[in-house]
Formats: C-alpha cells, sequence, structure tokens
C-alpha cells in the first residue's frame, strides 16, 4: 500500500523513499524503526545508521531538508 508522503502519516515497518538532497543527487530510501526515526545507509560510514524520518543527510546543511517521495507499507491480510 502507498501512504501519503506527510511524515505524521508514517509508522515503525514503514519503507520510506527521500528526494535527493543535491542538485544530480540520489534519492534514498530507509525504514521507519519508530515514530520519528529510521534507519538508511550512511555511505560515509558504508553501514547504515539511525536519523530522523525528516531525512537531512549526514553532513549536509542540517536547513535542506530532502523531501519525502513515497512511504510504503505491507498492507494486513
Amino acid at each position: 500500500m502507498i501512504l501519503s508522503p506527510e511524515w505524521s502519516d508514517i509508522e515503525p515497518g514503514d519503507v520510506i523513499v527521500w528526494d535527493a538532497l543535491t542538485e544530480g543527487g540520489h534519492k534514498h530510501v530507509g525504514f521507519c524503526v519508530s515514530f520519528g526515526v529510521a534507519i538508511s545507509n550512511m555511505s560515509r560510514k558504508g553501514s547504515p545508521g539511525r536519523h530522523s524520518i525528516v531525512y537531512t543527510g549526514f553532513g549536509y546543511d542540517e536547513d535542506k531538508k530532502a523531501q519525502i517521495l513515497k512511504c510504503f507499507r505491507l498492507k494486513s491480510p
């Protein structure tokens, strides 16, 4: 099921797709692990890390927030 891309609708277990933070950059994918917290790849560390679902990247301008493009949730049977 595709959800509205509002951060307030996101729940633990949802898959989040963020837009690119920089011109020519790539989209970013992660998972919501608790309310307001996501986990995704940290390319500088080469491993996953926790961050706010209001994604600003790691070491980028904190005022620049990536737009949530889509959010996916497994539909209950």
